[in-house]
């Protein structure tokens, strides 16, 4: 008898589970592999069985097969995506759209944005986010290393929406294409189709076993959504005036649909930038603006992936790690493709001094987002964790990119992390290559920043000090 389909999916944990269960792993192991206790093994084991519409484990791991999704390409540990096993990378690429007007791109992009996080909240596939696709070159697509890519083009006609999809491997040969044509206002139905038939040609057992994640669903205005996507572009510019820029859209959206909780967690992401990049000088003010703007977002909209993040990030940028783990943690159960989410985590788990639990959720957060505008911001929080596990040479490496750019597009921004340099060298015995490291710091940052930076280093800062004073650091951060 065939067992009949379940409505509730396999959570990405449960995913994980069923995977070492296929090993042979006991419940204790499962929970030693995990670092999760043996009540929420058997929690996991229990759900999983049941959404398989099974009887018992071993039911369970044959069933197992149905989602082995490494028979369409060769396994690759280089390309693997740490939580992610050998699945599949995807890669929505951006649409192309006919119209020579600005709403037209803001559209287009927008609903790159919403798709890719449609995608990514399916838990099973990891999805490269959108803003390292848009800092791509189409002829460029293959640095991504993507084992497949999703390409088309979008048009709005008389209130109509058209969305052209096809899908390439990764050797760039076509695998499948589609239209879907919507009326503008079902946009949200649009999305759900499209990502839907995506998978459903990828691989038909996902849909079986992992349905389509039905997201609480609000009837944002197109005007709302637009004011959002305006607002997030404004806040790349990392500087004072995109901060005020994207603030002040966010709150025009606001006051648009007071019941938007795409904007109350926008708003509040807005306010931890500027925590985090040292943009204002009232620091209090901003977090509670933040928090508050954080609180109304989890009111609206509690369990969603974007505020959760909101929340989370709000209370790590707050220096409150512990109080931000559970709502980063949930974010990132329900979209695991969040580079920014688990960029957030990896540095709530540093700062607590849990060094080795942090390294995977940044390297997970660079093979998400390649090329994303954060992404120096990542190497030197990798940087950190890595000094602070002792290995200096890999500290070294991450921390040069972070400050000095690298191969890919020499553009090093995050100068908070150049003292880790200096340190370093100090610590690898290059003492003379550290002082004059050191001897340079004014080039490169200055002690209010360094003070700044320090805000966020966390827990097992023995190394970074005893580096920096071998490297000739007088122990002030003083100007």
């Amino acid at each position: 008898m065939t067992p009949p389909e379940r409505t509730r999916p396999l959570t990405h944990r449960q995913v994980e589970v069923l995977e070492l269960m296929a090993k042979g792993m006991t419940n204790p192991e499962i929970g030693g592999v995990l670092g999760i206790g043996l009540s929420t093994v058997k929690t996991h084991v229990s759900a999983v069985i049941e959404s398989l519409g099974v009887t018992n484990r071993t039911e369970a791991v044959g069933r197992l097969a149905e989602l082995e999704l490494g028979k369409r390409h060769a396994e690759d540990a280089a390309t693997a995506v740490p939580g992610f096993g050998a699945r599949p990378l995807l890669a929505l690429m951006p649409f192309e759209h006919p119209g020579a007007r600005t709403e037209d791109a803001w559209f287009a992009r927008g609903l790159l944005e919403d798709l890719t996080q449609r995608a990514g909240a399916m838990r099973w596939f990891p999805v490269i986010q959108a803003e390292s696709t848009h800092a791509v070159a189409p002829e460029n697509a293959e640095e991504l290393a993507a084992h497949y890519r999703v390409e088309g083009s979008v048009v709005r006609e008389d209130e109509r929406l058209i969305l052209t999809l096809r899908v390439r491997d990764a050797a760039g040969a076509n695998v499948w294409a589609t239209s879907i044509e919507r009326p503008l206002a079902a946009m949200g139905e649009l999305q759900r189709e499209a990502v839907k038939r995506v998978v459903q040609e990828l691989e038909p057992a996902v849909l079986r076993l992992e349905q389509v994640r039905v997201q609480r669903e609000r009837a944002d205005r197109i005007v709302v959504w637009d004011l959002c996507k305006r607002a997030e572009y404004e806040l790349e510019a990392e500087d004072p005036g995109g901060y005020r820029r994207s603030v002040a859209l966010f709150e025009e959206a606001i006051a648009v649909e007071r019941d938007s909780a795409r904007a109350w967690a926008g708003l509040a992401l807005a306010h931890t930038a500027a925590l985090y990049l040292g943009l204002v000088e009232d620091l209090r003010t901003t977090a509670g603006a933040a928090h508050a703007a954080a609180t109304r977002a989890i009111e609206l909209a509690p369990g969603e992936p974007e505020t959760e993040l909101a929340m989370g990030r709000t209370l790590a940028l707050s220096l409150e790690d512990a109080a931000a783990l559970p709502h980063l943690e949930k974010a990132l159960e329900v979209d695991p493709s969040s580079s920014l989410c688990a960029n957030t985590l990896a540095g709530a788990l540093r700062r607590q001094g849990r060094f080795a639990e942090a390294i995977p959720y940044y390297q997970r957060s660079i093979r998400l987002s390649p090329r994303s505008r954060n992404l120096y911001h990542v190497y030197g929080g990798l940087s950190l964790a890595h000094l602070s596990a002792g290995d200096y040479e890999a500290s070294l490496e991450w921390a040069t990119r972070a400050t000095r750019g690298d191969s890919a597009d020499g553009r090093g921004k995050a100068l908070d992390f150049y003292p880790v340099i200096p340190a370093s060298l100090a610590l690898l015995g290059r003492i003379d290559e550290a002082r004059s490291a050191w001897a340079h710091a004014g080039e490169h940052i200055s002690r209010p920043r360094m003070r700044h930076g320090a805000r966020f280093t966390g827990q097992g800062l023995e190394a970074l000090v005893e580096g920096l004073r071998l490297a000739g650091w007088d122990g002030r951060l003083d100007p």
